[in-house]
């Protein structure tokens, strides 16, 4: 995949990590819980899936004046809450490697940043809504949110492009939530 890429593009200056799965897709198990097939299931998504895109993507990104990763993770970790754990670990573990590579790939002007959005209007945030027994229509949630909206996928990708822009050419090894509080 990183090899048609490039070809059809030529030179790749970010990695968007974006790709995930939440609890739901496990059925919420307690950490003690989860089967190993419930782990491998997040873990293989939502940690080994980042990993593998780096190792093949970052020593091409070196090669850039700047580039950027950015790593999509959750106000999960704020809140751990029960039913959430396995997804919770496997974002506390996304978020170690993105800090860890911030400090590594400085050098190569490479900035490395986290973006944690809380609920946003996605499958995933509409399956997590009916699985703790809320509302069938997200949007019914929008007058209890802090700005009266629930967060949508352009709010999250305005903050993503913001970091990869010229305006965030000086932001690295930072975690911005987005969840409106």
């Amino acid at each position: 995949m990183i090899d048609a890429a490039i070809k059809d593009f030529g030179q790749i200056d970010a990695l968007i990590c974006n790709a995930a799965i939440g609890s739901t897709a496990i059925n919420r198990p307690a950490i003690a819980d989860a089967t190993n097939e419930q782990w491998d299931t997040i873990l293989d998504v939502n940690l080994w899936g980042p990993i593998y895109l780096c190792r093949s993507l970052v020593p091409h990104l070196r090669k850039a004046k700047r580039s950027d990763i950015v790593v999509l993770s959750s106000t999960a970790l704020q809140t751990l809450k029960p039913g959430s754990g396995v997804y919770s670990v496997s974002k506390a573990a996304l978020e170690t490697m993105a800090h860890t590579m911030a400090r590594e790939e400085r050098v190569h002007g490479m900035r490395v940043n986290i973006v944690a959005p809380g609920l946003v209007d996605t499958d995933m945030g509409r399956k997590v809504v009916a699985a703790v027994g809320g509302p069938s229509d997200i949007r019914k949630l929008d007058e209890d949110m802090p700005f009266g909206f629930v967060c949508t996928p352009e709010d999250i990708a305005a903050s993503v492009a913001h970091l990869c822009s010229e305006d965030g050419r000086y932001i690295t090894n930072q975690r911005i939530t987005i969840a409106g509080d």
